[in-house]
């Protein structure tokens, strides 16, 4: 996001651009919904909206794919705690420990801390757990080659995107949907598919022999998840920039199967900038359908 902010301002004259961002670890579109909804109402001077979407969603649906639907499964105040950093109000009255200064210090410095009073850390500053993961996905007793049905979670994925687009149309907020690159691949070398995690451990509710995905699965999954994206850009006019097929498939790109490296950031800020610059306002504006390849 910051690079994205500095490469807008280093090219334009006009007024100083601000990029936020509300990203956390995991975020799917069930938090995005919440995120939307209400930063929209509390932050009316908010523009723009720009969602890197389908990762977390693909690799949920793998792990629940024969369970609920993810909204009516999540518990609307645990999904709350998920989407913000501090969470957005208490609505319970008996729950007297959030209305006063005890309790107000308490949310804050569990959620953000206070100055002086703690440091955020890197989750994992050595690496450490990412290797664990590979390792576990080297070590695996089965690969499936078959993607599983994922019909009824790319329809439920599409409509929290549409859910999305309403609450962006309600506040009259421009709004830009971005596919999800990723590193999957058929072609990946042995090396390059060494740097993979993602994709299981899914159980297979037969035998119960947990298996990871092939990347030839997992790169057929994630496509229909950003083709899903489009599909929703398409039927609603929505402003769409599918960097999916435009960012390079390499590890100079990616360190694991969908993280950037700082090239690969440096890439897709320059390709979100790219876009924003050639389709000006960067302000509220009518919606626009844009599959920019």
């Amino acid at each position: 996001p910051f690079l994205l902010q500095e490469n807008v301002n280093e090219r334009q004259d006009r007024e100083h651009v601000w990029v936020g961002n509300v990203g956390r670890p995991g975020h799917r579109t069930t938090q995005h919904v919440l995120q939307v909804d209400k930063l929209l109402t509390q932050h009316p001077d908010i523009d723009m909206l720009v969602l890197l979407l389908g990762i977390n969603d693909f690799l949920v649906d793998l792990l629940f794919n024969q369970g609920a639907s993810q909204s009516a499964s999540e518990d609307p105040r645990q999904n709350l705690l998920i989407s913000f950093s501090v969470f957005p109000g208490w609505d319970d009255d008996s729950a007297w420990y959030a209305r006063n200064l005890i309790g107000h210090l308490w949310r804050l410095r569990n959620w953000r801390p206070l100055p002086g009073v703690g440091k955020l850390k890197p989750m994992d500053e050595k690496g450490e757990f990412v290797a664990s993961l590979r390792r576990r996905r080297q070590d695996a007793a089965r690969i499936q080659r078959d993607l599983p049905d994922l019909t009824l979670k790319i329809s439920e994925y599409a409509e929290r995107l549409n859910e999305i687009v309403d609450i962006a149309a309600r506040s009259e907020v421009r709004i830009l949907l971005v596919t999800q690159p990723t590193l999957w691949s058929p072609s990946l070398s042995r090396e390059e598919r060494r740097l993979l995690w993602a994709g299981g451990p899914t159980e297979d509710r037969e035998n119960g022999e947990p298996y990871y995905l092939s990347t030839e699965a997992l790169a057929e999954g994630i496509q229909k998840y950003n083709d899903a994206l489009l599909e929703v850009c398409r039927e609603r006019g929505v402003e769409c920039l599918d960097a999916a097929a435009q960012m390079e498939r390499t590890t100079a790109t990616f360190y694991d199967d969908a993280h950037f490296t700082e090239r690969g950031s440096a890439m897709l800020a320059r390709l979100i900038s790219d876009y924003l610059l050639e389709t000006p306002p960067l302000n509220r504006a009518e919606g626009r359908y844009r599959d920019n390849h």
